[in-house]
C-alpha cells in the first residue's frame, strides 16, 4: 500500500556504490521507501568520481544530492544556510535542517575495528539532526567490540539519541547493552538485502560455471594472517575443485579484490573471473550457483538466503553470527582448518543428496529471516507515521 507523504524528506548515509554489499543496502532502502512513500524526497551527501557516493550514481537512483561542503576536513555546510531556498531548489539541494528521517545503512562501521573517528561522526551528526527534530533510524548492522572509553561514551550518546537502533546479530546487541543495558530502542534484525532480488544476466551460463568463489581483501589486512597465506588457502580449495570436476569460477564482489583474485590464479589455474558491477547481477549470479565459497559478507548472505550449500571465512563477529542465524555454524570455518577436514567438508556439500538437503533447511530458515526483515520495517514505518513535518515531532518513544 502507498502512503502519500509528499513533504517527507530522508537521508540515507553510509551505504555507496563501491562496495557491493553496501549498494545492495543502499537499493534495497531506495526500493522499500519508494513502494510506500513514492512522493517522499530522498537525499544523499554526495563526492567526486572516486568516492563512495559520487554525484552522477546518486541521481541516477532518484535521490538529490545533499547541501554538503567539506574542505580540508572541516565542515562548512553552514554556508548552505545563507543562500535563498530558491537558489538551493533551483539546483536541487537539500539543506540538513530540512530532513524529517536520517537513515544510517553503514552495515559495520561503529567499532573498534576501525578506529574511534566513525563513530565520533555519527555522534556528532546525530546530535545536528536532532537539534533539527530529525528522527534517527539505524538499519540493521554489526556493532562492536567497543574497546575506549572514548568510543564507548560516543555510542552511548549515539544509543541515547536515535529513535530505532536495529543490531544484525545478537553479539552487537550485547555490545549495545553493555553500553546502556536494555535499552527500549534497541530491536534485533537480520541483514535486510535478504528481501532483494538477484538478476540473472543473459550471459552467465551456470553449467559452465557451478562454483561460485569470493575473494576479499579484508581477509588480509583485517586479520592475523600474511596475504601468503590466504592466497594458498583460496588456491588449495580451487585446486580441489578442479579435480573433481566442480567448474568454479571467481566473481568479484568488490573492485578491490580483482587484484586479489588474478593472485590466486597466476599460478596456472584455468578459472574464469568474473567482473560485475551490478550487485542485484552479482546475487543473481550467486542465486544460480550450485555452491558458494566466500569471504565477503553480503555474498554469503546471497548465498545462505537463497538457499545456496555456503561455506565462509570471515574476519569479524557478525560472520558467526550469520552462520549460526541460518543454521549451518558448520559452513564457517578457519583459514587453519585441517586440509583433510577443509577437503572432506567440500566433498560433502557437493554430493547432489547432501546439498539438496541443506539448501532446503536453508531456504527455510531464509524464510523465516525474510519475514523479520519485513517486520523491520514495519517498526520503521510505524516511526514515519509519527513525522508531521520535520520540527515539532511528537515523542516516538
Amino acid at each position: 500500500m502507498k502512503l502519500h507523504h509528499p513533504s517527507l524528506v530522508i537521508e540515507i548515509q553510509k551505504a555507496g556504490f563501491i562496495n557491493k554489499g553496501a549498494q545492495l543496502m543502499l537499493l534495497s532502502v531506495v526500493s522499500e521507501i519508494r513502494e510506500l512513500y513514492p512522493d517522499a524526497t530522498i537525499i544523499m551527501e554526495t563526492t567526486d568520481i572516486n568516492g563512495e557516493q559520487p554525484f552522477e550514481e546518486v541521481v541516477k537512483i532518484g535521490a538529490m544530492p545533499k547541501a554538503h561542503l567539506v574542505v580540508k576536513g572541516i565542515d562548512l555546510s553552514w554556508l548552505f544556510n545563507v543562500i535563498p531556498g530558491r537558489i538551493l531548489r533551483r539546483f536541487g539541494l537539500v539543506l540538513e535542517r530540512d530532513i524529517d528521517l536520517l537513515i544510517d545503512a553503514a552495515g559495520f562501521a561503529y567499532t573498534s575495528q576501525w578506529g574511534n573517528e566513525p563513530t565520533k561522526q555519527l555522534r556528532d551528526k546525530i546530535r545536528r539532526c536532532r537539534s533539527n527534530g530529525t528522527r534517527i533510524v539505524l538499519l540493521p548492522q554489526a556493532f562492536g567490540p567497543f574497546d575506549t572509553a572514548e568510543i564507548k561514551r560516543h555510542m552511548a550518546d549515539v544509543l541515547m539519541s536515535s529513535d530505532l537502533i536495529f543490531a544484525r546479530d545478537k553479539v552487537s546487541r550485547a555490545s549495545l547493552y553493555n553500553l546502556l543495558p536494555n535499552q527500549e530502542n534497541v530491536w534485533l534484525a537480520p541483514d535486510f538485502t535478504n528481501l532483494m532480488k538477484g538478476i540473472i544476466p543473459s550471459y552467465f551460463n551456470p553449467d559452465v560455471h557451478q562454483v561460485c568463489i569470493v575473494p576479499n581483501t579484508r581477509m588480509i589486512d583485517k586479520t592475523s594472517e600474511s596475504a601468503g597465506t590466504y592466497i594458498e588457502f583460496m588456491k588449495y580449495i580451487i585446486e580441489h575443485l578442479l579435480r573433481i570436476n566442480s567448474k568454479p569460477f571467481i566473481l568479484i564482489h568488490e573492485s578491490n579484490d580483482l587484484m586479489l583474485a588474478n593472485q590466486i590464479i597466476n599460478s596456472g589455474l584455468d578459472v574464469a573471473i568474473v567482473n560485475e558491477d551490478d550487485p542485484l547481477v552479482i546475487k543473481g549470479i550467486i542465486g544460480c550457483s550450485k555452491l558458494l565459497i566466500g569471504s565477503r559478507f553480503h555474498s554469503l548472505v546471497s548465498g545462505l538466503s537463497q538457499g545456496i550449500p555456503t561455506i565462509g571465512t570471515g574476519w569479524s563477529h557478525k560472520y558467526q553470527e550469520l552462520f549460526e542465524d541460518y543454521k549451518w555454524s558448520e559452513g564457517l570455518i578457519s583459514l587453519s582448518i585441517d586440509k583433510r577436514e577443509l577437503v572432506a567438508l567440500i566433498n560433502k556439500i557437493s554430493d547432489p543428496i547432501y546439498a539438496k538437503e541443506l539448501s532446503s533447511n536453508l531456504r527455510n530458515v531464509a524464510s523465516i529471516e525474510r519475514r523479520k526483515s519485513k517486520d523491520m520495517w514495519s517498526t520503521v514505518h510505524s516511526l514515519i507515521s509519527t513525522i508531521g513535518h520535520n520540527s515539532n515531532f511528537p515523542d516516538f518513544k
